[in-house]
């Protein structure tokens, strides 16, 4: 059972982030930058939030490993 919770947190984790990054209708630039994803995620750089944002949003698609 815990299993499929830790998988539901996945999946909302890379939804999350697939809106953080989905353009805004009013200026059509991503909602938020990796350089505030980052400092959410306390990841050590922009380039560690785009892989980690990367590799959810492939696994979301079904597309990652």
């Amino acid at each position: 059972m815990l299993w499929v919770a830790r998988a539901d947190l996945e999946a909302v984790e890379g939804a999350l982030l697939l809106a953080a990054r989905s353009a805004s209708v009013r200026t059509g630039k991503p909602l938020l930058m990796f350089k505030i994803i980052s400092h959410a995620l306390r990841t050590e750089s922009e380039q560690a939030a785009q892989g980690h944002y990367c590799r959810k949003v492939s696994n979301l698609n079904g597309t990652g490993g």
